[in-house]
């Protein structure tokens, strides 16, 4: 830094002489000064000034350093984003592979599945036929019928539906024992059994009386117990409770040793009720029994005909000769019986006949592009029997439904290589047609296989 000088301020008196004395070196050394500050102010700048331009060098080494390190770091993001992973590239070539093995298969497996749905016509119409047991097979305006005769005899047992005020039984429990023997001793149904007052009573259910048995010396005689009822209605048989002895074993010695003992008073019931016969029931029995033999019998006819034999219940009569009722109005029983005999005719047809007769009839006017379904039906309606005669006419009514033919080895051939567009419309376009569904596989493929066989035509 060059140095400042000032001047001094020129001093009064005594130093005048001395500073004139002064005055010229001081002349002298200024310049000198000057020209060292003037060096050093230059040394100076030039320093600042390398110092500025090697800041500048430095600055820009390191700038052109930065865009080397930036343009490397780009390079290598670029490659980095321009590289495929190798797990990226195997499962794009699976893929791929999979895909032209699916679209070969494809091709290889086309096929085409059409359905059509043809326009039905319902045809009916009704026809007066004749039928005679005198013809084996039918003509032109007669059908054969067939006459079948059979007696029977069946017995069936009813229910009796009255009732009838009756005095009811006495009934009580006794034990019976056995001291006669150590075998056991049976008593059938029905055994008397008396009281001691002279009250005979039956044994109601078979029953096994046990022997006696003996421990430590002690005799037990075997015992048990049964119901036995009074042999007359009334209220005298309600005894008291006594001993009963059995009268069958009368002179044996078993009669003192087997007896019968009530240990509580047999009571009376209120007087009660039996089922009876009835005249309802005889007639009602008559005319089911009867109805019975029709049924049974047309059973027994048919099982063993075709099932394309056709009985109507007008062509059938059955004659009675003899129904039976062994009971009559106020039996007292529960059940009875009734038996009847006779004789059946009945009369049958074959539908198959009607069948031939009817489409026979009514193809008359059959289109011959048509084709009658296989299932026809069928009503018959007043028909008129003679049994004498064996003749039957009646009326039947037919009916029946006319599908279009559609001829799909036709369609086959002309449809083949076809689009699906123009297989559609021609398809519609046939006689009949009402509607048409496509199914193809692939999914994507848009022309019929040219190959036959891969064309399916289902007609419905």
């Amino acid at each position: 830094m060059p140095k400042k000088f000032t001047d001094i301020a020129r001093p009064n008196g005594s130093d005048s002489k001395k500073n004139a004395r002064n005055s010229e070196p001081e002349k002298t050394e200024k310049p000198r000064l000057q020209q060292a500050a003037r060096a050093t102010s230059a040394a100076s700048l030039s320093s600042r000034i390398k110092d500025n331009v090697r800041r500048k060098a430095n600055i820009w080494k390191k700038l052109v350093q930065g865009k080397k390190t930036l343009d490397h770091e780009t390079e290598k993001h670029a490659a980095r984003k321009h590289r495929v992973p190798m797990k990226a590239l195997m499962w794009s070539g699976i893929f791929l592979f999979i895909s032209a093995c699916v679209y070969g298969f494809g091709l290889m497996a086309t096929s085409v599945h059409i359905v059509i749905t043809t326009q039905k016509q319902k045809q009916d119409q009704s026809f007066s036929i004749q039928f005679s047991k005198k013809l084996a097979t039918a003509t032109a305006d007669i059908l054969p019928l067939r006459l079948y005769e059979k007696s029977f005899q069946y017995t069936k047992t009813y229910q009796a539906t009255g009732q009838s005020q009756e005095p009811s039984y006495v009934e009580g429990t006794v034990t019976i024992y056995n001291k006669a023997q150590r075998t056991p001793q049976v008593l059938v149904a029905t055994t008397r059994f008396l009281s001691s007052d002279g009250k005979l009573f039956r044994l109601i259910e078979r029953t096994i009386v046990p022997g006696y048995t003996i421990q430590n010396g002690t005799t037990t005689p075997g015992s048990i117990q049964a119901r036995i009822r009074a042999d007359q209605p009334g209220p005298s048989f309600a005894v008291q409770p006594t001993q009963f002895r059995l009268p069958g074993l009368a002179g044996l010695a078993k009669y003192q040793t087997i007896y019968g003992v009530s240990i509580v008073p047999f009571a009376y019931a209120a007087t009660g009720t039996i089922p009876v016969v009835t005249e309802d029931d005889i007639q009602n029995a008559k005319q089911s029994i009867a109805q019975y033999a029709i049924d049974q019998t047309k059973q027994d006819i048919v099982s063993s005909l075709p099932d394309s034999i056709k009985l109507l219940d007008q062509a059938l009569r059955i004659k009675v000769s003899s129904v039976a009722v062994p009971a009559k109005a106020g039996t007292k029983t529960s059940s009875f019986s009734a038996t009847i005999q006779g004789t059946v005719a009945l009369m049958v047809f074959d539908e198959k006949d009607i069948t031939q007769y009817v489409q026979t009839k009514m193809s008359v006017n059959q289109s011959a592009s048509t084709l009658v379904k296989d299932v026809v039906t069928f009503s018959y309606e007043t028909p008129i029997v003679s049994f004498e005669q064996g003749t039957m006419t009646m009326s039947v009514h037919a009916k029946r439904e006319l599908i279009p033919i559609v001829d799909t080895m036709m369609l086959q051939q002309k449809t083949a290589a076809r689009t699906l567009d123009d297989l559609r419309r021609e398809l519609l376009a046939v006689s009949g047609v009402r509607r048409v569904d496509i199914v193809v596989w692939p999914f994507w493929i848009t022309r019929v296989p040219s190959n036959v066989d891969k064309i399916d035509i289902e007609v419905r």
